[in-house]
């Protein structure tokens, strides 16, 4: 006679999230690095690659990989979606921001 073994029920441990004292924080949870958030703040802002490179100093290749990064990290395929999702996420501000 073949033995059954006991069913168990997964449990998930689901905690809520909180809002955090650190705005930098939200981000982290997607496991973006610092410049990667840095970028993400300049997409929410709605600037360029090449404006992204000047503020922050980088090449324009090393911006490009950081975008990618975001967008694949937010499930978007393009930075409207991005924006979106972090919107959604409560990663963006409600009010728009002056360029």
């Amino acid at each position: 006679m073949p033995q059954t073994l006991p069913q168990h029920e997964p449990r998930l441990s689901v905690q809520p999230l909180e809002p955090q004292h650190d705005p930098r924080l939200g981000p982290r949870r997607l496991g973006l690095t610092e410049r990667q958030i840095d970028v993400l703040e300049r997409i929410l802002r709605g600037l360029p690659n090449k404006l992204i490179c000047r503020e922050l100093s980088l090449a324009e290749g090393t911006v490009k990989v950081h975008v990618s990064a975001v967008l694949r990290a937010l499930g978007a395929s393009n930075r409207t979606q991005a924006v979106i999702a972090a919107t959604r996420l409560g990663l963006a501000e409600t009010q728009p921001q002056n360029v």
